[in-house]
C-alpha cells in the first residue's frame, strides 16, 4: 500500500518541447482553490503553473532576485493576487493582480529582508502579515478595491526581542 500519490510533470517553460531550463525556482506558494501554482525563479518572475495541466499559463515580472535569493510569496485568499517580497529591495513586497499580470502595489515598511509571509482572510478586508530580518512583524490591512486601485496600509508593527 501506497499513500496514494500522483506523480506528475510540471513544464517550467512555456515551450513544451524545450527540454533545457535557465533559471531555478527557489520559492512554491500553491493558490487557495489548489489549482494553480506559484514558482518563484532566481530571473525575477514568478511562474503560474497550472495543476490540472501541468503547463505554464502566466508569467509575472519584477519579482528580482538571484541564486542565493530565498523569496517568499503567498496568494490573496480569492486568488485574485500574489505577494512577493523583491530581494533586490530589502523591505518591499510587490503585489500582482494575477489575471491582468500587472503589478498593482508595492509596500515598504521593513528595513531588511523579508523572512516570510502569510495572507489571511477576512469579511471585508484581509489580512497580509509578514515577518523580515529587521525584527519585526507588520500587519498589512486591504480590500480588494483598495488593492485594484494600488493602495495598501500598515496596521501596526511589532518589535520582537
Amino acid at each position: 500500500g501506497g499513500v496514494g500519490l500522483e506523480r506528475r510533470l510540471l513544464h517550467l517553460n512555456e515551450n513544451l518541447f524545450d527540454d533545457f531550463c535557465s533559471f531555478t525556482v527557489l520559492g512554491l506558494a500553491p493558490s487557495p482553490d489548489g489549482r494553480w501554482l506559484a514558482a518563484h525563479t532566481d530571473k525575477g518572475q514568478i511562474l503560474l503553473l497550472c495543476l490540472q495541466t501541468g503547463k505554464r499559463v502566466r508569467t509575472l515580472h519584477g519579482a528580482a532576485g538571484d541564486e542565493y535569493s530565498r523569496p517568499v510569496q503567498t496568494w490573496h485568499p480569492g486568488g485574485r493576487y500574489i505577494y512577493a517580497s523583491a530581494n533586490d529591495t530589502p523591505g518591499l513586497l510587490v503585489v500582482w493582480e494575477v489575471a491582468s499580470e500587472r503589478k498593482v502595489a508595492t509596500l515598504s515598511g521593513h528595513k531588511g529582508l523579508v523572512r516570510d509571509l502569510h495572507s489571511l482572510p477576512g469579511a471585508s478586508q484581509h489580512l497580509l502579515l509578514s515577518c523580515g530580518y529587521d525584527k519585526t512583524i507588520r500587519a498589512w490591512a486591504a480590500s480588494p478595491d483598495s488593492l485594484a486601485a494600488g493602495a495598501a496600509g500598515a496596521l501596526e508593527s511589532m518589535r520582537l526581542g
